[in-house]
């Protein structure tokens, strides 16, 4: 037992093979020779890296934006609309009214129109007045959604229109008829007013243009005659011949200048004889 107490106490001498040993050495050398490889394997991930981030980043949604584009498109779906009720009789009555009055009112309108154009404003006096109050009427009740009574007042209208026109002839004849009596009374603004309707009524009407002119110097020829009889009056005959006969010039159709001249004249000659 003793002996075998030395033994384990006694040092023991390791003796390592030398193969080991240059292992050692040789896996050192090679460890340090691995540091750069892996250096380099680092770096080139984290290139990649960014590579990938970037393409994400920029690459990748001009990619999809064109995939996008070339995509076909689907065509909007439009919101349907809701279903609308059907119109209701008192609806539908009220838009046929309504047509009719719109209908109506282009008639009136239209008519009004062509009698302007023949200077109804000139001629046509209290009726065409008349007219015109009952357009305004119907367009208040058209405003006011009244269709039926607006209706009512423009065939008011149109009936007074179409009575103006058919009546222009014979408002001819009453001016033509009423300027010549002022005329012989010696009406002068009668006279000038009725031929003014008588030459809108028909511009080129011989009686009315003959009528307007003696109209206008009815005044003058007046004051000739009555000047020439004071001048008569005080044996002033050459003045009193002259203004006869002024007058009659200016108005050759003058029936008091003609009798004042002829008479003066008949009698400038009865008092020359012997």
């Amino acid at each position: 037992m003793s002996d075998s107490r030395d033994n384990d106490e006694r040092p023991v001498t390791v003796i390592v093979p030398a193969s080991a040993a240059g292992s050692g050495a040789s896996g050192a050398r090679a460890s340090r020779a691995s540091k750069p490889a892996l250096r380099w394997l680092a770096l080139g991930a984290l290139c990649m890296m960014l590579l990938a981030l970037v393409a994400v980043v920029y690459v990748l949604p001009s990619l999809v934006a064109e995939r996008e584009a070339r995509a076909p498109q689907a065509p909007p779906v439009e919101p349907q609309p809701a279903p609308r009720a059907a119109p209701s009789e008192d609806d539908r009555r009220t838009a046929r009214d309504k047509r009719e009055a719109d209908r109506l009112l282009g008639l009136a309108l239209r008519a009004k129109t062509e009698l302007e154009g023949e200077d109804v404003a000139r001629w046509g006096g209290q009726d065409y007045d008349a007219a015109l109050d009952r357009l305004a009427a119907g367009d208040a009740e058209l405003d006011a959604q009244r269709y039926v009574e607006a209706a009512r007042e423009y065939t008011q209208t149109l009936s007074l229109l179409e009575a103006l026109r058919e009546g222009k002839a014979e408002r001819l004849a009453v001016a033509l008829t009423a300027g010549e009596a002022a005329l012989e009374v010696g009406d002068g603004p009668t006279a000038r007013a009725s031929f003014e309707i008588a030459l809108a009524v028909e511009p080129l009407n011989a009686r009315a243009q003959q009528g307007m002119l003696r109209a206008r110097v009815l005044e003058e020829v007046r004051a000739l005659i009555e000047s020439g009889a004071e001048d008569e009056a005080r044996d002033a005959l050459e003045d009193a011949r002259d203004k006869y006969a002024g007058a009659l010039t200016l108005d050759p159709r003058s029936q008091d200048a003609r009798t004042a001249l002829e008479r003066f004249l008949a009698e400038d000659k009865k008092d020359a004889d012997p």
